[in-house]
């Protein structure tokens, strides 16, 4: 659909010079900002429970090494204080931005500033919290995290899905109505084409707003999750099932029952 190319890109092999264009902007704007939320906030996810859950029924074999991707300003150590599991568990921060390295070494056992790639070490857990959505090469990313895992370690991503109808990234406020429900129901045709053809596409949006306005949350987030995409990319580049764990979240009220449901990923993969 050659009215949608210059706006987002699914082919990366021929679109390798604008994604190098749009890694180098962002990462200038993280480094640059001083208006990033998740620079000034600590985030204590309200899903991580199960990732408490998990560590605990594993605490027999030993101490578990845990990974948090794109960790932000994580209150994740703090966490782990209040469930009587920071003892068990050797955890290590990792983000792109030094922002907030003297917060991250105050709380985690390691903290890792620059690229994923350049880890060398192994996890029984990985995570990673509302950062999928901000990933320029998903693909690239997904099969590091897959790599870095033990024999039967376990990823838990968590992020915003964009495939249920109208449902859009913020990345996109900065265009007209009409461009966006346009956009909306080009989102479904690829929905529908995986389901169809039991394939992948990782959709990333090149022309965010956050370059355009004042930040604000999620103007960044420029790879629009298809839960679809993730599944199968895993059960076929790995042979894995994923497990979907927003369907077993618990919800405060329909609302909320809804978004989970509809609007959250919230995968569990194990490698085994």
């Amino acid at each position: 659909m050659p009215i949608i190319s210059n706006e987002f890109i699914i082919d990366k092999e021929k679109n390798k010079n604008f994604l190098d264009i749009l890694t180098k902007k962002l990462f200038y704007f993280y480094n640059e900002t001083n208006n990033y939320e998740p620079f000034k906030k600590i985030n204590n996810s309200r899903y991580w429970d199960l990732i408490f859950e998990d560590i605990r029924v594993s605490i027999g074999s030993g101490k578990i090494r845990l990974l948090e991707v794109g960790s932000g300003r994580s209150g994740f150590a703090s966490k782990l204080v209040e469930h009587n599991l920071r003892e068990n568990v050797h955890y290590t921060a990792q983000d792109i931005t030094y922002k907030n390295y003297d917060f991250l070494i105050e709380n985690a056992d390691e903290v890792f500033i620059g690229d994923v790639s350049k880890l060398s070490k192994k996890y029984d857990i990985i995570f990673s919290t509302f950062v999928l959505e901000h990933i320029v090469d998903p693909d690239r990313f997904l099969d590091i995290l897959f790599n870095l895992l033990f024999e039967n370690g376990r990823e838990y991503i968590i992020c915003p899905r964009y495939d249920f109808p109208f449902y859009l990234s913020p990345s996109i406020k900065h265009k007209s109505m009409f461009r966006r429900i346009f956009i909306s129901f080009w989102l479904q045709y690829r929905k529908i084409l995986n389901k169809i053809c039991d394939d992948y596409s990782f959709i990333i949006h090149s022309d965010p707003a956050v370059f355009y306005k004042s930040f604000f949350r999620d103007s960044d987030a420029i790879h629009w999750v298809l839960q679809e995409s993730i599944v199968n990319y895993h059960k076929k580049k790995f042979g894995t099932e994923s497990i979907d764990i927003a369907k077993t979240l618990s919800a405060n009220s329909i609302i909320d029952k809804f978004y989970k449901r509809n609007m959250l990923l919230y995968l569990k993969i194990n490698k085994s």
